[in-house]
């Protein structure tokens, strides 16, 4: 997996506290809109599985079912949010953009639907 691409700052915010409001309008500012759609393709099939939060509360991470199962990690790293995907592409792509719709619709409420992962 390759160390990740800058996708959003932090702006002297938790990560938990980040992620738990990450907005579709903050993913999409931030995001090729070929690519958003795509994503959003992926995510409206059901293709985002298993995703998680590692028990340090650091890394979410996720199997993105395409051609393959691609695995995706969103991690703070100097105060700004990192990505990052077994995919070939190049850039933020469609298996993270995927992951990412996933956490803005499920959230990381009382009712979250991500299970924390034992390290």
């Amino acid at each position: 997996m390759r160390e990740g691409y800058s996708l959003f700052d932090l702006d002297n915010k938790s990560y938990l506290s980040f992620i738990d409001n990450l907005t579709e309008d903050a993913i999409k500012s931030n995001i090729d809109f070929v690519i958003y759609r795509r994503g959003r393709e992926y995510y409206d099939k059901g293709l985002v599985k298993n995703v998680s939060l590692d028990s340090s509360g650091n890394t979410v991470s996720a199997i993105v079912k395409g051609g393959e199962k691609y695995k995706v990690k969103i991690f703070p790293e100097n105060d700004e949010i990192k990505v990052s995907c077994t995919c070939p592409y190049e850039d933020v792509c469609k298996h993270i953009t995927a992951v990412l719709i996933y956490i803005s619709e499920k959230g990381f409420g009382e009712e979250q639907e991500l299970t924390v992962a034992k390290s």
